[in-house]
């Protein structure tokens, strides 16, 4: 009776064990979101563009990176998402965009606000030669 109770208890024991190393393994992978990331997310809105053709109109996108490492392209009839990163060089800190679609798209971060590389071929504003967002909160 005693070694069934041993056992049973030492069951128990393991189990915890393995399930308090899950949990840890789960913190530090939810958690290893460096700096740059933290300051990255939140809601913007353009801060600044310019057109390739004057004569052209344009629509233009508010965007939302979130915390899950998700952002969200809100154009006036349209939605993009994707998955976004953050790779901070000594110099400066690129962001890089992945669509839903597996378009790709970078920009660079400064402060509080993220410019847009390329923005008429990458973040589907044909008509735009500069674009930038401004961080709101």
């Amino acid at each position: 009776m005693q070694k069934k109770r041993k056992n049973n208890l030492l069951q128990i024991k393991r189990i915890a064990f393995k399930l308090i190393i899950l949990l840890l393994i789960c913190c530090l992978f939810y958690g290893c979101i460096n700096r740059y990331e933290k300051s990255a997310i939140g809601y913007y809105e353009i801060e600044d563009y310019k057109l390739l053709d004057s004569s052209t109109s344009v629509v233009l996108p508010r965007l939302t990176l979130k915390y899950d490492k998700t952002f969200l392209a809100e154009f006036p009839n349209i939605k993009y998402s994707g998955e976004w990163k953050v790779n901070d060089i000594q110099e400066f800190t690129l962001i890089h965009f992945t669509f839903s679609d597996g378009h790709i798209c970078e920009g660079r971060i400064d402060g509080t606000s993220i410019n847009i590389l390329n923005p008429q071929v990458d973040f589907y504003t044909p008509n735009l030669k500069t674009l930038s967002f401004k961080k709101i909160k």
